[in-house]
């Protein structure tokens, strides 16, 4: 199975993706690769530039997150766009391959200052979720399990305040995008449980 991300810092230098696809490999008991095509600073803009790279390496899924750059006041978009932008890159995906599944997803809070940057982050992660289903492709929201820690432990997991430390996005996102991944792809009751949160 090749897993391949399209998405910002979050996915670039994110540390979580070649720990997701171990996950994955363990569970389904197949060779998993990932590709990262993540860009510190891209939006969705960008990403239609990328596409037919992706596309190029045959993946079998594809992930794909832009809200926290595309909701900046400094790099962003409109919402509209951001729409229309991601809309694209769904469809250009199907056209150059499309056996492929397609996830949009949430990723994590944005805070202090880099929050005041993105007023309206909510509501452009709340876009992926509305365009999943009009377009009739996965969803993953990785926002329940940020929401799970407290004030105090998200300073910790995102010092900076967008960026989280690796052993904490791999603790929290990497077990929910495995489940969805496997769940998608597998039969019901073929696989043992992921291993629980520390």
């Amino acid at each position: 199975m090749i897993v391949a991300a399209l998405g910002t810092s979050l996915t670039e230098v994110g540390g979580w993706l070649d720990p997701l696809g171990q996950l994955i490999a363990e569970q389904s008991r197949q060779s998993v690769s990932v590709r990262n095509f993540g860009k510190s600073g891209a939006n969705s803009s960008w990403g239609i530039t990328q596409v037919e790279r992706l596309v190029a390496t045959h993946p079998d899924v594809v992930l794909i997150e832009f809200s926290v750059n595309d909701a900046s006041w400094l790099r962003g978009i409109s919402l509209n766009q951001s729409c229309k932008n991601m809309e694209k890159i769904v469809a250009q995906i199907r056209n150059g391959h499309s056996s492929c599944t397609i996830y949009l997803m949430t990723m994590s809070p944005v805070l202090s200052w880099r929050r005041w940057m993105r007023p309206r982050l909510k509501a452009y992660y709340d876009l992926y979720g509305e365009l999943a289903e009009e377009l009739k492709v996965g969803y993953i929201d990785n926002r329940p399990s940020w929401n799970s820690l407290t004030r105090s432990q998200l300073a910790k997991a995102i010092p900076d305040g967008s960026h989280p430390n690796q052993d904490m996005a791999v603790r929290l996102i990497v077990p929910t995008i495995a489940r969805v991944i496997l769940d998608r792809r597998c039969p019901a009751g073929a696989l043992p449980p992921l291993p629980k949160e520390p």
